[in-house]
């Protein structure tokens, strides 16, 4: 994640506008989309074989301080809420590096952690999954209250806290700060938002301000995925340790096709490739709201749907074929 920070006088049409067009024209940037809807609008990119989200955070300043410091909360004065959420990523994760004990043990944790996820299926903020900051906070959170033990045992003792944890209990790094500077900005777990954020499967609180709920989009079905995943790889870290398994043991990719016997394809499709990108975000950015429809439907019989981490562009033969992109949900159903 990047973000750009700019003074009063840059506007976010100017990000979508200029900027995007500006970044068009590059041949070394593929697979351009931007997200205008999003809480923290961002374009999309992939660049050198990274992928990017880049997002604006518009302070109210001629001119940006010599001495900025991006966790000082008196800048987020009014700035509009788009940019305190994109802001919001980069004071989490300074904010999180200051509360770690051992900040070397941390990062090999956290590199670990992010591996399991992507290999197991289960890292993805937007389809209801762990975020890089949601497992940066969980982890942190270990190293708080194991602040001696090296990174392997830090992995243990992540999945065994987070296999027994009582969801929707928060995971929190630092008491939450309802108000500050009198900004009165939307804060989890207090005010008119209280309770809707109460209902939320698996808080996961960010430890700057305003306090959010870092995993707000966990349904029902993602949280029981990854719960089943967390008693597995708690399983495989203790047998490491017994000397009855390797590490690749822990890493081993699961085969989502292979898992689920049903399946949801979900396809957008359109004409020009740069309709087709926006129609593509747009579609991205809603399937876990598409799964939490399903969850409610008692006519479903759903006993979880599985988005799978990675698209599909399906090919064009021609130059008149429409711009295709494949997503799937494996489903299974509760037949009792």
């Amino acid at each position: 994640d990047a973000v750009m920070i700019v003074t009063r006088y840059i506007d976010r049409s100017d990000m979508f506008d200029d900027l995007y067009v500006a970044m068009q024209a590059r041949e070394d940037i593929k697979d351009l989309i931007k997200v205008q809807e999003a809480r923290a609008p961002v374009i999309k990119f992939r660049m050198d074989d990274f992928e990017f989200k880049l997002s604006m955070a518009r302070l109210n300043y001629a001119t940006l301080p010599e001495d900025f410091d991006v966790t000082d909360d008196k800048h987020l004065k009014n700035v509009d809420p788009e940019s305190v959420a994109s802001l919001n990523s980069v004071r989490v994760t300074d904010t999180i590096r200051s509360l770690v004990p051992n900040l070397i043990s941390f990062k090999y944790c956290i590199q670990a952690l992010k591996f399991w996820a992507k290999k197991r299926g289960v890292y993805n903020n937007g389809l209801g999954f762990l975020g890089s900051i949601s497992l940066e906070i969980m982890a942190a959170r270990i190293c708080q209250l194991y602040p001696k033990a090296l990174p392997s045992r830090l992995l243990y003792f992540f999945f065994f806290t987070y296999c027994q944890w009582k969801w929707p209990q928060p995971v929190e790094l630092a008491e939450i700060v309802a108000n500050s500077h009198d900004l009165n900005l939307p804060v989890w777990g207090y005010g008119a938002t209280e309770m809707s954020d109460r209902r939320h499967l698996m808080p996961i609180i960010s430890p700057c301000y305003p306090a959010q709920n870092t995993a707000a989009l966990v349904s029902r079905s993602t949280l029981k995925i990854m719960k089943e995943m967390f008693i597995r790889a708690m399983g495989v870290c203790k047998q490491i340790h017994e000397g009855k398994a390797g590490w690749c043991d822990l890493f081993e990719p699961v085969d989502l096709f292979s898992t689920y016997a049903n399946f949801l394809q979900i396809q957008a499709s359109a004409r020009s490739k740069a309709d087709h990108n926006m129609w593509k975000g747009f579609c991205a950015a809603n399937i876990h709201n598409m799964i939490s429809y399903l969850e409610r439907c008692p006519d479903a019989y759903l006993d979880r749907a599985h988005p799978i981490q990675r698209s599909y562009a399906k090919p064009r033969k021609g130059e008149q074929d429409q711009y295709e992109h494949l997503w799937y949900v494996g489903l299974k159903f509760d037949h009792d």
